[in-house]
């Protein structure tokens, strides 16, 4: 599908792939299928063209595409969790002798 995009003029903003999941309801016979998300930009005059051609490829069972209003979220990032450190234990107190 990116190339499709990109055949077109447009620019790939961020891809998340949600790996294999089962749908909710089968699709031209199948019950499980590859999920990914495309942010995408491009000319609204080739979304037509995009749309048409997504449909053509065999291993695309479904597709959906959507106009984004608004500001859009940051993509995620595949980047590995920066190393934290553990907290300082608290400083020790003075305890008061008991009379």
């Amino acid at each position: 599908m990116s190339q499709r995009i990109t055949d077109q003029g447009g620019t790939i903003e961020a891809v998340d792939q949600w790996g294999k999941r089962r749908m909710s309801f089968s699709t031209k016979k199948n019950r499980e299928g590859v999920f990914v998300h495309t942010r995408f930009s491009v000319d609204p005059a080739k979304v037509a063209e995009i749309r048409r051609g997504v449909n053509l490829i065999e291993e695309v069972l479904r597709a959906t595409l959507t106009n984004a209003v608004g500001k859009l979220p940051e993509p995620k990032t595949a980047e590995a969790p920066a190393a934290t450190t553990p907290p300082e234990p608290p400083a020790p107190t003075q305890s008061q002798a008991g009379a």
